[in-house]
């Protein structure tokens, strides 16, 4: 039967299930196709059990029952808690929630974290469903991250739960900058300052048409990753870059455009990556991300967005090809210095500004 038959019956369906012709499988295809989201009543031929409802699901039109869920989180619906309706039929209460799917700065005028944002100087946390609520000029946005619905879905927006405000941090950014410059000297200058450009990524690359890599260099202890985490911090907590020498091209290409106007930090950077990455790198500076087929959009051709700024560490200067080179801040660490300053004797950093 096609869609829309579907559609035009489901008023009789939903009201009087048994005279509609339709066969008991039906139910869990009518609620998708007009985003019901099941729930635990008893099985029944007009009200099956979230279970059932999985299990016929996955059989015949191959959706996750979070899919499902979601769908209707961002659309405004909450279960009907009314004893006269089963628990599935749903009930609109608000606008609908636009889903953010890049954090970081929005185009609206705030700035997005995993669990809440930056709007107009103030802090707005999400509700348990992952919506937070700007006000009536800009609206409501959802956070999928945050929400009770993924909380079990450890797998899943690994890095919007890591991409959070918590409010922790004690020292002030003038602070915190001295420490930092007092253990790494010059280096932490450039630091800071890529990071505070970063924030102002945008319009920086709308007037130069591209925006450089900072590359932290040096051998094993020297302290060029404990400045990349030191960077980090302003945006996510437990940062964990991830090795480039065994992510693909298309792994990459998504973890750049995990947000905007905001720090991505890639590790272990070596001239032997190959020509694939060496390329990635290197469209970077002009903002190009990874070409792919969008197979959900009648396999259009879309690029990746590169919206952030990147740190790149490695043991070995990026001089495979002087075309990269020429289009990083090349920062050099050297563990001799390190060990010789007395102030590295008294590491004192705070772990997290978020």
């Amino acid at each position: 039967m096609r869609r829309q038959d579907y559609l035009d019956t489901l008023r009789d369906f939903i009201d009087a299930p048994e005279n509609t012709g339709f066969g008991d499988n039906i139910i869990p295809v009518a609620m998708w196709l007009r985003g019901f989201m099941p729930g635990d009543e008893e099985c029944s031929i007009c009200n099956k059990s979230s279970l059932m409802i999985r299990s016929l699901l996955g059989d015949i039109v191959d959706v996750d029952l979070n899919d499902i869920s979601r769908l209707m989180i961002m659309n405004g619906y909450s279960l009907n808690s009314s004893g006269t309706n089963p628990e599935w039929m749903m009930k609109p209460i608000e606008k609908e929630a636009i889903e953010i799917t890049q954090l970081g700065w929005q185009r609206k005028g705030f700035f997005a974290f995993g669990n809440g944002c930056f709007c107009n100087g103030s802090w707005h946390n999400t509700d348990e469903h992952g919506i937070v609520r700007l006000g009536a000029e800009l609206g409501d946005f959802y956070l999928p991250g945050n929400s009770r619905i993924n909380r079990d879905e450890t797998k899943l927006f690994a890095f919007e739960r890591r991409f959070v405000h918590l409010a922790q941090g004690s020292i002030s950014l003038r602070d915190y900058t001295t420490k930092l410059i007092d253990v790494f000297g010059d280096n932490a200058k450039v630091g800071v300052s890529f990071m505070l450009a970063t924030l102002f990524r945008d319009i920086i690359a709308g007037y130069t048409k591209s925006f450089p890599v900072l590359n932290l260099s040096g051998p094993a202890g020297s302290g060029k990753s404990e400045l990349g985490n030191s960077l980090m911090s302003f945006f996510i907590i437990d940062n964990t870059p991830p090795n480039i020498q065994n992510s693909t091209v298309a792994a990459l290409g998504e973890i750049v455009a995990q947000c905007a106007n905001a720090l991505v930090h890639i590790d272990e950077y070596k001239n032997d990556i190959g020509y694939k990455k060496t390329e990635f790198l290197k469209g970077l500076w002009d903002g190009i991300g990874r070409s792919r087929m969008n197979m959900e959009r009648d396999k259009k051709m879309e690029i990746t967005s590169v919206d952030c700024g990147v740190i790149l560490s490695g043991q070995e200067k990026p001089t495979a090809d002087i075309a990269l080179f020429t289009r990083v801040i090349f920062l050099s660490f050297n563990k001799e210095s390190r060990i010789l300053n007395p102030i590295h004797k008294e590491y004192w950093l705070v772990p997290q500004c978020t």
